[in-house]
This record gives C-alpha cells, sequence and structure tokens, in this order.
C-alpha cells in the first residue's frame, strides 16, 4: 500500500518500481531484479476562489480611505504558488500567505483613497483579480471576485454674492458695474455653471466649471436710463444655476441677494 500525499497530486502521479531478490540453494543472493514501472496518474484540478468586502458601508469624504478585506481559498487539488490578488482601484495591497495547499485560506488587505472623481460618480464600484501558480506550470490561474460598490449621497448646492461699489448715479447712460462670486457649497463637482441676470450686459465668468469649495468670479454691467432716474433706484436679484454630474438636467436657479443702488 502506499497512502496518498499531497506531492503526489502536486506532481499529478505516482510512479514507482519494485526489486525483487532472492538466495539459491548454493551460492550468494541473486542481484536484485527490476519489475515494470507502474504509474497511477490524477486529474489535477487547480482552482481558486476569492471573496472581496470593505469594512465602510458609505462613501467617505475626498481623501478618506476605504479599506478592502479579500479571502482566497484554494478551492482545487493541487497546491498553489505565487498567491497574489490584483486591483486597479487600491493600494498597498498585502497578502498574509503566497503558497495555498487545497482547502486552505488566507487574507489581503488593501486601501482605496477617496477622489473627487469617486463623489462625482456617485459610487466607486470594483472587481479584484485573485491570482496563483499550479505545480508543473508557469502559468498562473486566475478569478474575479464579486463586485464591490460604494455609494455617497451626492449633494450639489451653489451660492451666489453680488457686489457693487456704485453708491448711487445721476444720469442716463451712467455705468454700474456688478460683480458676482459663486461658491460650490456641495460635494460634487459642477458643469454649465452660468449667471444670470436679466438687468445686466456683458456678463463674463472666469470659468463655467466649479469643483466643491472652489469659487468663480462673474462681472456685468448696468447702463442707468431714464426709467432708472425716474424710480430713484436701481434694484435687481442675479441667479446661477450648474449641472451636476452624470445628469444632462441643472439644479433650480438659485437667487442671489438683492442689490439697490439709489439715484
Amino acid at each position: 500500500t502506499h497512502e496518498v500525499t499531497q506531492s503526489d497530486w502536486d506532481a499529478g502521479r505516482v510512479e514507482n518500481q519494485a526489486l525483487v531478490v532472492g538466495t539459491p540453494p548454493r551460492g550468494g543472493p541473486l542481484d536484485p531484479v527490476p519489475s515494470n514501472i507502474v504509474v497511477v496518474e490524477g486529474e489535477r484540478s487547480p482552482d481558486l476562489a476569492i471573496v472581496k468586502s470593505a469594512e465602510q458601508d458609505e462613501l467617505p469624504a475626498v481623501g478618506g480611505s476605504i479599506d478592502y478585506r479579500f479571502e482566497l481559498k484554494n478551492t482545487g487539488n493541487v497546491t498553489l504558488t505565487d498567491i497574489g490578488v490584483a486591483d486597479p482601484k487600491v493600494t498597498g495591497m498585502d497578502c498574509e500567505a503566497q503558497v495555498l495547499a487545497p482547502g486552505a485560506t488566507t487574507t489581503c488587505t488593501a486601501t482605496h483613497e477617496v477622489t473627487q472623481a469617486d463623489w462625482d460618480a456617485g459610487e466607486i464600484r470594483n472587481t479584484a483579480v485573485a491570482t496563483g501558480t499550479p505545480p508543473g506550470t508557469d502559468e498562473p490561474i486566475e478569478t474575479s471576485s464579486n463586485e464591490v460598490v460604494i455609494e455617497g449621497e451626492q449633494a450639489p448646492a451653489l451660492e451666489i454674492v453680488k457686489v457693487t461699489e456704485a453708491e448711487s448715479y445721476s444720469k442716463v447712460g451712467e455705468s454700474i458695474e456688478y460683480a458676482f462670486v459663486v461658491a460650490n457649497t456641495g460635494n460634487v463637482t459642477m458643469t454649465d455653471v452660468v449667471v444670470t441676470d436679466p438687468k445686466v450686459t456683458g456678463m463674463e465668468c472666469s470659468d463655467t466649471t466649479l469643483a466643491p469649495g472652489a469659487t468663480l468670479g462673474c462681472t456685468a454691467v448696468h447702463v442707468v436710463t431714464q426709467a432708472d432716474l425716474d424710480a430713484c433706484e436701481f434694484s435687481n436679484v442675479a441667479a446661477v444655476t450648474g449641472t451636476p454630474p452624470g445628469s444632462d438636467a441643472p439644479i433650480p436657479e438659485v437667487p442671489s441677494n438683492e442689490v439697490v443702488v439709489p439715484g
């Protein structure tokens, strides 16, 4: 009897040969006589499973981190070496073991640093790939993990402040110059940012895209009319809007403060 070992399975076969010896009535023993070689083969089935999970269930703020855990198990019948996990969206991959016997498990960990692009997408989703090399080959096998999705609640928001240095006006044709400061007070990047003011002309803005926490400036002019002089004051309100990521529809217009210039 031969008791099968893991080494036999890793080799894919058991190969052995017997010898027979005997001693005749006269003289010394005969030289050993070898038997035929007997080979018993086994079907090697390398296989590897991976389960990916995250310590967080909600998207952290930009600059925060997501800690991932990867559980690997050798589900085949041969030893796997060079165990590793590939995941393009993480850094610092660290695995406890690089060799797995059949039925054995190991854990890998890695981290993803949250970016503004993650928040603009409203989520981060990705899949890892586990690899291991079976005996007798240089070609690793690979298997994909489950997809892990971590979502964040997008909150697009803009604010606008309107100011002027003009303290008064006194004649038709006089110019009142306005400045507008727009701030992104939400958590996603806003595009197509537009400031509107029906009572001014020549609106010019420094940009149309605004990252969270950033500001942009606009300027415009109102030319005093006879109606302004007759009203004895000029008052108006501007508005701003912009489009959040993943949408074709801009958010509702956000009004500015009212600016009143006496005449």
